[in-house]
């Protein structure tokens, strides 16, 4: 069994939506899942978790052009001056087709570089959700929790 951190930031509640469903379906197959809506913590308390769990998960929306989670953004400064190496990281990203391409879901590359930058190790394929999350929740989000607890699962994590 992981222990898996899921830390996220929402301003609609959509985020909010995706990430209590990874965290349902993450917990039905055995593993242990500690949400985090970040603006409810401090951060030596997020950090003091990160060390803890065997793999943390971040989950954000992109607004606008390529602008993260507000929220996000002093936990995301944080993150940049630490030493992650050799931790377990998972990214989810939402956003909105109405955005140029380029922006699409922009916080998957933003958050992988970050978390490679500081030494993390990006261990599965994220999470993309395009629009309405609601529309999600039968297929896409199920199937990738199924494939990302088999790979817990297989990978000894």
């Amino acid at each position: 069994m992981a222990s898996i951190l899921l830390i996220y930031g929402t301003t609609g509640g959509n985020t909010e939506i995706v990430a209590e469903a990874v965290s349902d379906g993450v917990e039905e197959r055995g593993h242990e899942v500690k949400l985090m809506r970040i603006e409810k913590y401090l951060l030596d308390e997020v950090f003091a978790e990160i060390e803890k769990c065997d793999v943390m998960m971040i989950a954000a929306p992109t607004y606008g052009h390529g602008e993260m989670q507000m929220d996000l953004k002093p936990f995301l400064k944080e993150l940049s001056g630490r030493d992650l190496k050799g931790k377990k990281c998972i990214v989810v990203g939402l956003g909105e087709a109405k955005y140029d391409d380029h922006y699409h879901i922009a916080s998957v590359p933003i958050l992988e570089e970050l978390l490679t930058g500081v030494g993390a190790e990006l261990v599965f394929r994220p999470l993309r959700i395009s629009g309405n999350p609601a529309t999600h929740l039968d297929r896409l989000i199920p199937l990738w929790i199924g494939q990302f607890c088999d790979f817990l699962e297989h990978s000894g994590t």
